[in-house]
């Protein structure tokens, strides 16, 4: 399965939980990726591990992940590795006509379902969402708070 199918000159975002550092699969001179995450010291660690190793293509933010990164918008891809109960509007938003973004949506610690969202040229409801397959992430922390 290829649903963000890397192309020449692609900018992605990747929003992460990560719990273990996991060494980016992309060693490509001309993709720019980001990644964001909200523990501070998970954050400060990936930025650090990723310039020992050489990756100079990677901007790592420490920060809530569930808003994107609207400053380095907008994306030809997003893939969300931690669970969402609805697909957030800021990271269509941030989704570039025929962007794609996969994220894993339902409740948390129930089977989600992997989501392949496909942004059209029409705006932020012009979607294609398509199901993929059952999945199970820990939840995207943060978001919009409730009073």
């Amino acid at each position: 399965m290829n649903c963000l199918s890397p192309r020449r000159n692609i900018a992605c975002s990747k929003l992460a939980p990560d719990r273990a550092i996991k060494q980016p699969s992309f060693r490509c001179s001309w993709l720019k990726a980001y990644t964001i995450e909200i523990i501070d010291p998970l954050g400060i660690a990936a930025r650090q591990r990723l310039a020992a190793l050489g990756y100079k293509n990677v901007e790592v933010q420490v920060g809530d992940g569930y808003f994107g990164w609207p400053q380095r918008a907008p994306f030809d891809g997003i893939i969300v590795t931690a669970g969402a109960d609805h697909i957030p509007p800021s990271l269509v938003q941030q989704l570039k006509a025929g962007g794609r973004m996969v994220i894993p949506v339902g409740n948390p610690f129930q089977t989600q379902m992997l989501v392949l969202v496909t942004k059209g040229a029409k705006g932020p409801r012009d979607l294609q969402v398509r199901e993929l397959m059952p999945v199970a992430f820990v939840p995207l922390t943060g978001g919009p708070k409730t009073n």
